[in-house]
């Protein structure tokens, strides 16, 4: 059964990290990653395709057909020395990419910052602009998460989700609306999130958690990743 007789289910996949993961796709299956994916009925609305390093035009075009998601990983690709991958090409052809953190904290101003830096190249006509940096990880992931959760999120508007955060900036230079993407980008360690608003209910205040014991889910979590970690080599 392949998997497009999944109705209404995700996918959650990291396509291409390495390129060694396109040379043995080659080999076992005679297709590369994304065109497998097409085969097997994995892209789609629902499908966030993660990494995405070493993709072909052709494979882009198929994530944009598909309005298959694209989650680029700025921080993790650096780490492992893979590269930055080819998200201004991406794009430029109308694909939908946001921001992710894979192994790193979630912390989106960072990724936007090392996003920033990985694709700057003096010259070099695929270097990122500030503006397309926050449009990923501010707008793009809005646009993802609306879509999952299938609730309007990123936006303060009648019927959208009472979502917002409130953020300390002790940045020296004035802040303006033709500025903001380059202080978002550049000014990432000068910013603080104060507070959280969630649905109308404020859940965090001076960067304090207000109504869960976060030690004991920090402690928690590190039990299940054992757990989880011991099956996985059993």
């Amino acid at each position: 059964m392949g998997a497009a007789a999944l109705a209404n289910v995700g996918f959650h996949v990291h396509v291409a990290a390495d390129k060694a993961d396109v040379q043995d796709c080659m080999a076992r299956y005679g297709l590369r990653p994304t065109e497998r994916f097409r085969k097997r009925g994995v892209l789609g609305p629902r499908a966030v395709a993660v990494d995405c390093l070493h993709i072909s035009p052709a494979e882009m075009e198929l994530l944009r057909e598909s309005r298959s998601w694209v989650v680029h990983n700025p921080r993790a690709n650096a780490s492992e020395g893979a590269g930055p991958a080819p998200v201004s090409e991406m794009l430029a052809r109308g694909l939908r990419v946001c921001l992710g953190s894979d192994i790193f904290p979630s912390d989106i101003l960072q990724e936007m910052q090392a996003a920033h830096l990985l694709h700057k190249r003096r010259g070099d006509p695929s270097t990122l602009s500030e503006e397309s940096v926050v449009q990923m990880g501010l707008q793009g992931n809005a646009a993802l998460a609306s879509h999952i959760y299938r609730e309007r999120l990123g936006e303060l508007a009648v019927g959208a989700l009472a979502d917002v955060i409130l953020v300390a900036y002790a940045g020296p230079a004035p802040v303006t609306e033709d500025n903001l993407a380059l202080h978002l980008v550049s000014g990432t360690d000068m910013f603080r999130v104060d507070t959280t608003i969630v649905g109308g209910r404020v859940l965090t205040r001076q960067g304090i958690f207000l109504h869960v014991d976060e030690e004991a889910i920090i402690a928690r979590a590190r039990e299940l990743a054992r757990e989880l970690w011991a099956r996985l080599q059993a």
